[in-house]
Formats: structure tokens, sequence, C-alpha cells
């Protein structure tokens, strides 16, 4: 330390005042960039993402609503009721909706006397995913979803893939 400040003062107050004034300005252009920087991406990102999970909500939302919407025209489903077994019902309210060919996995569960089917549904829109519980819930044979998970594909906006557990 003391050979620091012996050093600063064998030189000129005109030197010193340079080194002092290159000082500061490497020292507000180290908290700017390493400091102010960093923190104002991070909130554009935080911003962005704010931003996104906002309209992601209210597309939810809209689709809850047609849900709510389908259902009240069909409650309980009071339409004919379909017959058969509950995975060709299952089978049946996809094609209605026209996502039968994305049903990637079908299969019946025994539960007891009940009967239930797990079905897996990949790469749908949103909107055909409301649709397809729609279809389920109101197609008159008084099948239900017991389980529900909706997964968002990051990749592709809007997309969705969807299982389901029906039981009757």
């Amino acid at each position: 330390m003391e050979q620091m400040m012996a050093w600063w003062l064998e030189r000129e107050p005109r030197e010193r005042w340079v080194l002092g004034v290159g000082a500061a300005l490497l020292l507000l252009v180290l908290i700017s960039e390493g400091i102010v920087s960093p923190l104002a991406e991070r909130h554009h990102r935080a911003e962005r993402a704010l931003q996104a999970a906002q309209e992601a909500q209210g597309k939810m939302a809209g689709l809850v609503a047609e849900y709510r919407a389908l259902q009240a025209r069909n409650p309980q489903g009071a339409g004919a009721a379909q017959s058969g077994s509950p995975l060709s019902r299952v089978e049946a309210a996809g094609r209605n909706v026209g996502i039968g060919d994305r049903i990637s996995r079908i299969k019946p569960i025994k539960i007891g006397d009940s009967e239930r089917v797990s079905v897996q549904v990949e790469q749908i829109a949103f909107k055909d995913a409301i649709r397809f519980m729609a279809a389920i819930e109101s197609g008159g044979s008084g099948d239900r979803i017991e389980r529900m998970s909706i997964k968002e594909r990051y990749r592709e906006p809007g997309m969705c893939d969807l299982r389901l557990e029906v039981g009757g």
C-alpha cells in the first residue's frame, strides 16, 4: 500500500487528475456493464415472459368459456345416447371433432365394475382439445372426464398434448 501511495505522490497533479478521471470512468463502465445491463436484460425477459403468460391466460379463458357454452347446450347429454363401449364412444368423439388421427394411444381400464378409458392425443390445437372434451361429456352416454392433463407444446404455439381418463 505504501508503494502505491509513493507512486501516486510521485505523479504530477495533472497526471493524478487524468488518472483519477480515467479510474472513475472505468468504474462507471464496470458498474454499467456488470450490474445495470444484466439487470435491464433480465427485466426485459421477465416483461416478455409476463406478456406471453397473459396472452396464454386470455386464450385459455376464451376456451373455458367456449367449453362451458358447449356444456350448457347439452348439459347431461340430452341428445340421443350413444351406445357401445366407452372406448368406441371416445374414438367416435375424436372422429366427430376431427382429431381421430391425432389419438396416439387409447386403452380401456377396468376398475372394479366400472370401465374407464385412458386416451392420449398429441399435437392438437387447444381449441380442438376443448371441443374434444366437450364432445366426450355431452355425448349422451354419461361419460365424464375423471382426470385430465394438458401440456403446452412450447415450440408450437397454440398446440398441446392431451391426456384424459374417461369414466362412465
